[in-house]
């Protein structure tokens, strides 16, 4: 996949990112970098966004907080792989970035999945 860029730049839930869970071996990697003051935390989901209960998905889904660095992210460049196959540790189905505070700056998120070993 292409990778996907997200930029909150107030308090605010960003759209999810829908991964291919059927991308063998999955990796996806994340990476969000803050400027200003703001905290922020990149959370994950393994509901199907496709599903009929999935009409909001972003208030339906059942959204777990990323581990550390990407737990919150206050300053700087926080990055991660959030999914890799090898590891056990998927597959996730989608991801967001969840900006609690904000007085000033923005936080992007770029979201990059492959399935190429």
């Amino acid at each position: 996949m292409r990778p996907v860029y997200i930029t909150n730049d107030a308090v605010e839930i960003s759209s999810p990112v829908v991964l291919d869970i059927y991308a063998n071996p999955e990796h996806v990697s994340v990476t969000a970098t803050v400027t200003g003051s703001n905290t922020s935390k990149v959370q994950y989901s393994f509901d199907d966004p496709f599903a009929t209960y999935a009409t909001d998905y972003n208030t339906n889904g059942t959204w777990i907080d990323c581990g550390s660095p990407l737990a919150s992210i206050t300053t700087g460049t926080a990055s991660t792989f959030l999914v890799n196959s090898s590891t056990g540790t998927g597959p996730a189905r989608a991801v967001r970035l969840n900006t609690g505070t904000h007085s000033s700056g923005s936080v992007a998120m770029t979201v990059i999945q492959s399935g190429i070993a």
